[in-house]
């Protein structure tokens, strides 16, 4: 019987070294991957909820700046609605109601109401000396904690004789 020499193969040391190799860069990927997907997934709950606040207080601060007359009681403690009313330039009358329903800061604009919060979690509006103070909060759902505040003001129109 004639005796290859040609013949190589791996030994059993050789294939666990491998695959002991692999294991370590696949658990490396496997490992990076997990991260950047929470990463991504928490970045997007706090984009998330910064985006609902600067809608919420584009709204209120354009209103704000509108009205001329409001419900709130100057110097009073904060509630949870609002209503500003004015006049355009044509006279003709508008109103903005601003209240919390759920998790949805709605906004009622001459009868029609649109939402400009979703994840709305409080809101606080006050008055002082013509000054308009609003303090949101917004609370994205989802498994990480992404609740973001923003206060903001808007100075009440002055009337045309003031």
């Amino acid at each position: 019987m004639k005796k290859l020499s040609s013949q190589s193969g791996m030994t059993i040391v050789e294939m666990l070294i491998a695959l002991a190799i692999s294991a370590v860069i696949l658990s490396s990927i496997g490992t990076a991957l997990y991260i950047i997907t929470n990463i991504t997934v928490r970045g997007n709950a706090h984009a998330a909820a910064i985006q609902d606040l600067q809608r919420a207080a584009f709204w209120i601060s354009h209103d704000g700046q509108m009205a001329r007359t409001t419900d709130l009681i100057d110097g009073a403690l904060p509630v949870a609605s609002v209503t500003l009313s004015w006049l355009d330039a044509d006279d003709v009358s508008h109103s903005s109601v601003y209240s919390l329903s759920g998790t949805e800061l709605l906004r009622t604009y001459d009868g029609i109401t649109t939402t400009v919060g979703m994840y709305i979690s409080s809101v606080e509006f006050s008055l002082n000396d013509e000054l308009l103070t609003y303090r949101i909060e917004s609370t994205p759902p989802g498994r990480w904690a992404a609740s973001r505040e923003t206060i903001g003001v808007a100075h009440l129109r002055p009337f045309a004789g003031d």
